[in-house]
C-alpha cells in the first residue's frame, strides 16, 4: 500500500487477471476492503483489458505510472517506491531462506517465508515514527513469545528437542525479523 507501505508477499502461479483477482480477493479486499485506486507499472495489471473490467466492478482507478519519458533519458519512474519495496523484500527473503536452510527448518516453504518477511518488514520499519502495521491495524500483532511467560511450556519448552509447528512459526518470524534489520 503506498500511503502506509504495508507490504504483502504472495507467490502467484501468472499474471492473468484471475489469479491476480482472487490473490488480491483472498487477501487483500477480505481483510481492507478494495482499494479506490491502485498504483501500477505497465505490467500484467497495466496492460491488461480483463483487469481493466474488474477494477471497474470494484471501482477501482488504475493509475499507471512507469518510465517517465520528460526527464532526461526517461530513466524515472512513478513506480520506484514500489520498486524499491520489492528489492528489499527479495533481499529479505534470500537472507531468510539462508538463515531457515542453516537451521534445518526443511519444512519451510517460500510462500511461508515471503509472508513472513513482508510481515517482518510491516512490524519492523517506521515510517514517522509508525510502522505499517501500526498504520493497517493499529497496532503490532502481539508476539508469539513473551520471555517472562510463566506458563508451563514456556519454562519446559526450552528443553523440547521437536521442532513442531510453533517452534518453526518462532523461529521464522525471529529470523525474518532479524533479516530486516
Amino acid at each position: 500500500c503506498e500511503a502506509t507501505r504495508y507490504r504483502l508477499i504472495l507467490h502467484l502461479v501468472d499474471e492473468s487477471a484471475r489469479t491476480i483477482f482472487r490473490a488480491l480477493s483472498l487477501y487483500w479486499f477480505r481483510y481492507f476492503g478494495p482499494p479506490r485506486v491502485i498504483v501500477a507499472d505497465q505490467g500484467a495489471i497495466g496492460k491488461s483489458g480483463d483487469i481493466g473490467v474488474e477494477f471497474d466492478r470494484y471501482s477501482i482507478v488504475r493509475r499507471l505510472k512507469g518510465s517517465d519519458t520528460t526527464r532526461a533519458g526517461g530513466r524515472h519512474t512513478g513506480t520506484g517506491l514500489a520498486e524499491t519495496h520489492i528489492a528489499i523484500s527479495k533481499l529479505t527473503m534470500l537472507k531468510v531462506r539462508k538463515d531457515v536452510t542453516d537451521e534445518g527448518l526443511t519444512d519451510i516453504t517460500d510462500e511461508e517465508i515471503g509472508s513472513e518477511s513482508g510481515m517482518a518488514a510491516n512490524m519492523t520499519l517506521s515510517y514517522g515514527g509508525y510502522t505499517p502495521c501500526n498504520a493497517v491495524l493499529g497496532s503490532n500483532p502481539r508476539p508469539y513469545y513473551e520471555p517472562e511467560d510463566t506458563t508451563c511450556a514456556a519454562i519446559n519448552g526450552v528443553r523440547d528437542t521437536n521442532v513442531g509447528v510453533f517452534e518453526q512459526t518462532l523461529r521464522l518470524r525471529l529470523i525474518a525479523s532479524s533479516a530486516i534489520g
